[in-house]
């Protein structure tokens, strides 16, 4: 026995509740263009199946509906009970062996592996004639709305979607189209609590007063969750419907008062993390990378840095964006000055990468005159090209060089972000230590000569917070 493959179809072009003989209600006041699964055909318990439809007025407009079109009728049906694969759960089965084990498998490399090795013991029974299932049948409706996230009632069972037009009078007409989704697969596990490692002090009520919760994470833009780049992840937990809910789960636990993220698309922080975060307390900013917008998912996006803090901690002064590209253009003016070869340095070094400056004035914490210790909080992320470590070492001076000016030495400073390097990098080695020594490897791969031509020292004193909590630092990506 093998299981139709999911997809959207249209409908037969007539059935018994599909249009009308009226003359003024026969035909639909919309047409049905598109309709698919955003991505993969595995739908997860409480996780929305994400879908996109498309639309065409009588006037030949075409528009995505989000729900919101009173023309078109959504209809949710729960399908027949699928069993996964015997070698492979967390897949959905293809084909039954109906003449041996009675097991049911994914792939023909699985069916017959159970044919000719699977034990006896592990056979399904043969089932009784009374028994017997028909799949067409049971399909039962479950929901009336464009948006349908599966309950546990869904689970090893196929969803299908009908879009369905509809006249003028509200009937339904002719145009169905349908899409039918994998088999519902339940909540994944969460992870296990981090183990966080503290930073000296007595843990006593005055001591915590005075101590504040900082939270960083690259939360992967749904930009660059492909299956080209992770083909060994399943589709379904790529979803960006599966895996918002879990980011903010994961983020809210942590408890921060101060939050740095990058990756963050700005339609994900506008519908996702500003009003989740703004429940439990938080204001927030958003930049984005001087990059050209991606269309992505239907509508152009682009994706950058957010900070929020906890606004019974802290409260806004002021904020400042550090423009790499635009920072290096000035600079590079002063150390070359043939034309061409400012061009071809410019054109390198132009990646797009920011970094966002918020000053944060401390509630808590009074100086003597009253007012709130103020704290510079900077979000970054440093170019990820392995190839190009003379471009993370130019950023990495441009964003010290800012700091320096945005503080005057006088505020502290907390650098969060992903820097896209390691504890032997040039890059790490100029945060941390001030300087770079003349031999390291990074300053060798310097294609435009212009590494070479700068003054690679500072005195801002920066200290990693790993290596402050265990004395040594971390082995792994900073």
């Amino acid at each position: 026995m093998a299981y139709p493959s999911p997809g959207a179809v249209p409908a037969s072009p007539r059935s018994s509740n599909e249009g009308s003989d009226d003359e003024d209600d026969g035909e639909a006041m919309i047409n049905v263009q598109r309709a698919e699964l955003v991505r993969g055909h595995r739908p997860v318990v409480v996780s929305e199946v994400p879908v996109y439809v498309a639309l065409e007025d009588r006037d030949g407009r075409r528009f995505e509906d989000k729900g919101s079109c009173k023309w078109v009728k959504y209809r949710w049906m729960r399908g027949p009970r699928i069993q996964p694969c015997f070698y492979h759960p967390h897949k959905m089965s293809t084909i039954r062996d109906v003449a041996k084990t009675w097991r049911h498998y994914c792939s023909r490399e699985c069916f017959l592996r159970g044919w000719h090795t699977l034990p006896q013991h592990s056979w399904n029974p043969k089932p009784e004639e009374n028994e017997a299932e028909d799949p067409i049948a049971q399909w039962t409706e479950v929901g009336n709305s464009r948006q349908y996230s599966p309950t546990q009632n869904d689970i090893e069972r196929p969803l299908r979607l009908d879009i369905i037009p509809l006249t003028k009078s509200g009937k339904e007409a002719k145009g169905k189209m349908t899409i039918t989704t994998g088999t519902v697969i339940p909540t994944p596990k969460e992870a296990r609590m981090r183990q966080m490692i503290s930073n000296g002090g007595t843990f006593n009520a005055e001591w915590l007063q005075k101590q504040f919760k900082v939270f960083n994470w690259n939360i992967l833009a749904d930009l660059y969750a492909t299956e080209n780049v992770y083909p060994y992840c399943e589709k379904w937990a790529l979803s960006w419907n599966w895996r918002k809910h879990l980011i903010i789960k994961e983020v809210k636990s942590m408890g921060a008062d101060i939050i740095t993220l990058q990756e963050v698309q700005k339609d994900a922080f506008d519908e996702w993390f500003k009003p989740e975060l703004a429940a439990d307390g938080y204001d927030g900013l958003f930049q984005q990378k001087k990059r050209d917008p991606i269309f992505h998912r239907g509508k152009y996006t682009s994706e950058g840095c957010a900070t929020f803090w906890r606004v019974s901690r802290f409260k806004r002064v002021e904020k400042a964006i550090f423009d790499y590209d635009r920072l290096s253009q000035q600079e590079v003016a002063h150390h070359v000055r043939d034309q061409k070869q400012e061009e071809k340095v410019n054109q390198r070094l132009s990646k797009g990468n920011i970094a966002l400056a918020v000053i944060l004035e401390d509630r808590h914490m009074k100086n003597r005159h009253g007012a709130g210790h103020q704290l510079c909080v900077v979000n970054t992320h440093i170019l990820c090209d392995p190839a190009a470590a003379d471009v993370k070492l130019w950023q990495s001076h441009l964003l010290i060089k800012s700091i320096q000016t945005t503080t005057r030495g006088n505020m502290p400073t907390l650098v969060c972000g992903d820097f896209n390097s390691t504890p032997d990098s040039a890059v790490y080695d100029y945060f941390r230590r001030g300087q770079v020594r003349e031999n390291h490897e990074d300053l060798k791969k310097d294609p435009c000569g212009l590494i070479r031509q700068l003054t690679l020292q500072h005195n801002v004193a920066l200290a990693t917070a790993y290596e402050t909590c265990t004395m040594k630092e971390a082995s792994a990506i900073m």
